[in-house]
C-alpha cells in the first residue's frame, strides 16, 4: 500500500489535493484519468487529474493560522 495525492482541476481553474491510500499507484491514477476522459465522451465536464506532493496537501488541507477569537 501507499500513499498518493491528487491534484484536480475544474474547467474553472478551482483546484483541490486529496489524499488516498492506495494497493496499485499507476493503476489508480490510470483510472482516476480514464473516468474524467469518459465523462467528457458523456458531456460531462472532465476534471484534470495530476499528481501532487504531501507537502502541497498539506498546504491545501491545513490552514497555516488560525485566529482565535
Amino acid at each position: 500500500m501507499s500513499e498518493l495525492y491528487l491534484r484536480r482541476t475544474d474547467g474553472s481553474g478551482r483546484v483541490v489535493i486529496t489524499h488516498h491510500i492506495v494497493w496499485d499507484a499507476p493503476r489508480f491514477l490510470e483510472n482516476q484519468q480514464r473516468y474524467q476522459r469518459e465523462a467528457k465522451l458523456k458531456g460531462e465536464e472532465p476534471v484534470r487529474i495530476e499528481l501532487a506532493t504531501q507537502d502541497e496537501y498539506r498546504a491545501f488541507a491545513w490552514p497555516k493560522s488560525t485566529k482565535e477569537k
